[in-house]
């Protein structure tokens, strides 16, 4: 579930800015013709990818966006957190803290 405090403490009226709504609504629009290119170049990433997903993540599915990430870059560093949801930095802020320390210490 979304946090009570979501809008103010966690930031998420400033969604809903002007600018942030249009920005948002083009890159959302400009998926089903760009991702397909985007998709297409996954293979020339050179630089180390450490991917942190929720197991219950109801907007982006761990299954699809994590396993089958994975499944293209094999050098994608993959972790989840069990039971958690979409929002990690609000919900699991400790698990992020130390998924991130361990992508830096990991590429040096």
């Amino acid at each position: 579930a979304v946090p009570a405090d979501f809008a103010l403490s966690g930031g998420g009226i400033l969604g809903m800015r002007p600018s942030a709504f249009v920005s948002a609504s083009t890159d959302y629009m400009a998926v089903p013709a760009d991702l397909p290119e985007l998709v297409k170049r996954y293979a020339t990433i050179t630089v180390p990818i450490s991917v942190l997903y929720g197991t219950h993540d109801r907007i982006l599915d761990p299954a699809v966006h994590g396993a089958q990430f994975k499944a293209r870059l094999p050098q994608v560093h993959l972790e989840y957190v069990e039971g958690a949801g979409h929002m990690l930095p609000l919900t699991a802020p400790e698990r992020v803290v130390t998924f991130v320390r361990g992508a830096a210490a990991r590429v040096g």
